[in-house]
């Protein structure tokens, strides 16, 4: 059995990482689609919508709450089943599922339902509800909301072969504790006339995630 997690956009964190773009103006959002992408992404968005893919919150009172809405676009039932996870971004491999993290939200975190039956042409709602201690520091903290399709699917890989799949799709869920921000800087920028790409180099040296624009001026010199 194979097993691929899709993720429609992600945030940018302390770690580097290279925006290549050869646009004048474009968003910056580091998609997650390993491998398989093709067999996983395609299996998961035929059968199910998961919206919003990025939740961020303010705690308030210690307290942060989300929604995501689960749409079944088939004429058959879905089911999954509800998890999280902690994660992070590294600067060559992308997207990282963590067995623990100290921006781990998930110990915060209480969700509902925890496994869902999401009939034809309906939306289900999984809500999110984040109590942070009083105690805890001031930050960012973090979790990847996996809805796990329980039911294997049957398809062919790039090569004939025969696979299962059991298809999961996350949203992210961010809650900042306290005035904490992004802070972006440059530290270099290139063009690679082989892929006719430009490459910037930013850093976040924040406490906060963000989902930065790029803005692009060419000018000829002589």
């Amino acid at each position: 059995m194979i097993r691929k997690s899709i993720l429609a956009k992600t945030s940018v964190f302390h770690n580097n990482f290279h925006i290549k773009k050869s646009m004048i103006r474009t968003a910056i959002l580091l998609s997650i689609c390993t491998l398989s992408a093709v067999l996983s992404s395609s299996a998961a968005q035929a059968q199910v919508r998961i919206s919003p893919m990025v939740i961020e919150a303010e705690a308030n009172r210690n307290q942060a709450e989300g929604v995501i809405n689960v749409t079944n676009i088939t004429d058959e039932p879905f089911r999954a089943r509800v998890y999280v996870q902690p994660f992070n971004y590294n600067r060559d491999q992308g997207f990282q599922t963590l067995s623990s993290s100290p921006t781990d939200l998930s110990p915060y975190l209480q969700f509902s339902p925890g496994e869902l039956v999401v009939p034809p042409a309906t939306t289900r709602r999984i809500r999110l509800i984040a109590q942070l201690p009083p105690n805890l520091p001031d930050g960012e903290y973090r979790v990847v909301v996996f809805t796990e399709n329980l039911k294997e699917i049957k398809t062919t890989d790039q090569n004939g072969n025969s696979v299962k799949i059991r298809a999961k799709v996350g949203s992210t869920f961010y809650v900042r504790k306290g005035k904490v921000s992004p802070q972006l800087t440059v530290d270099s920028s290139s063009f690679d006339p082989a892929k006719n790409q430009i490459k910037l180099l930013v850093r976040n040296t924040g406490q906060a995630s963000v989902l930065p624009i790029a803005n692009w001026t060419l000018k000829v010199t002589a």
